[in-house]
């Protein structure tokens, strides 16, 4: 390990101090005291395997750091997602079923509309034989001839049809 002193003065051996005599004003950064055991070659080598060391396990920590911070992002846009889909889900769902409740009321308007028409075309077409039969228990309950003012008794069915007619519908 490269041991750099910021002193005139280096103590290899307690008792053999070197000295560097450096230039009055040279800055303290330029007066360095080296180990004479080591080259200095050897010291920038350390010093600078001891730095790639100090920066590859920052450069670790760091990359673990960010790793970790990577994965709870992830996580947590996962989890963002998932209440996104969740949610986009439910209203797609919620227009679905409004969707479908609308052409289910509009098949049942439909066939009711249908329904009403087919009972007036029924009545219509069952119309003179209700007549014909409504003559005959007249003329049986009153034991007259209904056929003497028949055009009357027959506006009186024809009202009462349409009285049916209107029942029906509603009104």
């Amino acid at each position: 390990m490269a041991r750099v002193l910021k002193s005139s003065m280096v103590q290899l051996d307690p008792e053999k101090p070197i000295i560097l005599d450096l230039p009055a004003t040279a800055r303290w950064s330029e007066r360095i005291a080296v180990d004479s055991s080591q080259s200095s070659g050897e010291q920038h080598i350390e010093a600078t395997e001891e730095m790639i060391g100090e920066c590859m396990s920052r450069a670790r920590a760091g990359a673990a750091t960010l790793l970790e911070q990577a994965r709870l992002d992830a996580e947590r846009l996962r989890t963002q997602a998932f209440e996104q889909g969740y949610r986009d889900g439910i209203a797609r769902a919620e227009a679905d079923r409004a969707e479908m409740i609308r052409q289910i009321a509009e098949q049942a308007e439909a066939d009711r509309a249908a329904a009403r028409e087919q009972l007036e075309r029924e009545i219509d077409a069952l119309e003179p034989e209700v007549l014909e039969l409504a003559l005959v228990v007249a003329e049986k309950i009153l034991q007259i001839e209904v056929s003497k003012n028949e055009k009357a008794f027959s506006s009186l069915v024809r009202h009462v049809l349409s009285l049916l007619k209107n029942c029906e519908h509603g009104t």
